[in-house]
């Protein structure tokens, strides 16, 4: 389902957790999901969506969404992670 650099529309966190690990550049929401877990962003990429979408906590999880710059273990990432400038970000 993905094309060379850009991930297929993402409607699931387990195809969330797939585009991501497989390193794709873009990755595009197409749907409401909840996150049972924290995501490592380790290099850029684009996590866009083309409408308005929310993506939230599953119930019983209480940690970090994403976290981004640092792997699981906390040692920083090599890669530079910048944010795009129409970038938006909500708790």
């Amino acid at each position: 389902d993905y094309d060379t650099n850009v991930s297929s529309s993402v409607k699931t966190p387990k195809q969330l957790e797939r585009a991501l690990a497989a390193g794709y550049e873009s990755v595009k929401i197409a749907s409401n999901f909840r996150l049972d877990r924290t995501y490592y962003i380790t290099k850029n990429v684009n996590i866009y969506s083309e409408e308005a979408y929310t993506l939230t906590r599953a119930s019983g999880f209480a940690g970090d969404i994403f976290v981004v710059g640092e792997y699981s273990d906390g040692t920083p990432c090599e890669e530079a992670v910048t944010f795009a400038p129409k970038a938006r970000f909500s708790i």
